[in-house]
């Protein structure tokens, strides 16, 4: 079988000098080292590096830049399966915007990030490819996931547009609902009986089209957010608003400064999304919902709903990779 490498940097590509870790190493190590403990004899490996960016500093020109990639290659009909190794700080926002981006994919494309740098013995970012490449050898179904394995955990192959944020303070990865894609365990794919049934939802989302990147603002709500934003205006060239509720899915609905908030971005035709919604029997804050205008998005991540908003906007855009 062929499968593209795609390295474009993170802590997967870099190593320690002296107390920080920096992108002076050679992308292409974990190829080496991976060769040197797994049987490749089945596998053709054809490599790029369009780029190399630790994550915290990649852009959506990046991300779609890469998008452009992607589609190219799996066009091409020349590979059986793509891999891109990404740092893991923005790891699921350009996960995420690869499924919408290149949603008719007819090959599987893994994202492998490391917690580590690969000399680190606790690093995970061997095993991360590896599990790629046991769910290519075993024709995993055409679309965007991430390979990713939690310390003490099996090895999960996450569906891209399910991934949650990370927690600070926590390299661990997971899914809405805890819905995987797959997982791998002795060189096994286990494949899920999960369904996405959630994402359909992202299908009917509204933006208004611009000539340049979607700007959206993603808030978290926390106390006092209201106030903040009922002395300062929102920003003249907002396109859409995401914000992600308490944990029991509600927002603080009878606070003036929230309600004039809504009524703002109302008044300029701006649509608030909200994310964390689940409640079968919401509460009384949240049936004000309607009242104020708010879109609940059900079981969806505040990342995927970003990354498809950018999507609408930039369909039929796979940029050539600019310094940003």
């Amino acid at each position: 079988m062929k499968i593209s490498v795609i390295f474009t940097g993170g802590t997967i590509g870099s190593a320690m000098e002296g107390k920080y870790i920096s992108l002076h190493a050679d992308s292409f190590r974990l190829l080496q080292l991976y060769k040197e403990r797994f049987d490749t004899s089945d596998i053709e490996f054809e490599t790029d590096n369009p780029f190399s960016v630790l994550s915290e500093n990649l852009s959506l020109n990046h991300a779609l830049a890469l998008a452009g990639l992607v589609g190219r290659q799996a066009g091409t009909g020349c590979y059986d399966a793509i891999i891109l190794t990404h740092g893991t700080d923005s790891l699921q926002y350009t996960a995420s915007l690869l499924e919408w981006m290149c949603g008719d994919l007819n090959i599987p494309v893994f994202l492998v990030s490391s917690s580590l740098v690969l000399d680190d013995p606790d690093s995970n970012g061997l095993v991360n490819f590896h599990g790629a490449i046991t769910a290519a050898r075993e024709k995993m179904p055409p679309s965007v996931y991430v390979s990713w394995q939690n310390p003490g955990e099996d090895l999960c192959i996450h569906r891209a547009s399910m991934l949650l944020p990370h927690q600070i303070f926590s390299e661990n990865i997971y899914s809405v609902k805890n819905k995987i894609a797959a997982s791998v365990k002795d060189n096994r794919l286990i494949l899920s009986d999960s369904d996405f049934r959630e994402l359909e939802v992202l299908d009917s989302l509204r933006i208004r089209r611009t000539d340049r990147l979607p700007h959206i603002l993603m808030l978290h709500i926390y106390p006092g957010m209201g106030e903040v934003f009922a002395q300062s205006a929102l920003p003249d060239d907002t396109d859409a608003i995401i914000l992600t509720a308490y944990h029991s899915g509600t927002l603080p609905t009878e606070q003036p400064s929230f309600i004039r908030f809504c009524a703002e971005a109302n008044r300029r035709n701006i649509p608030i999304y909200v994310c964390g919604t689940y409640m079968r029997h919401g509460y009384i804050s949240t049936g004000k919902f309607e009242e104020l205008s708010l879109l609940p998005m059900p079981w969806i991540s505040p990342i995927a709903l970003y990354t498809r908003l950018v999507s609408l906007c930039a369909a039929g855009e796979t940029p050539a990779y600019q310094t940003p």
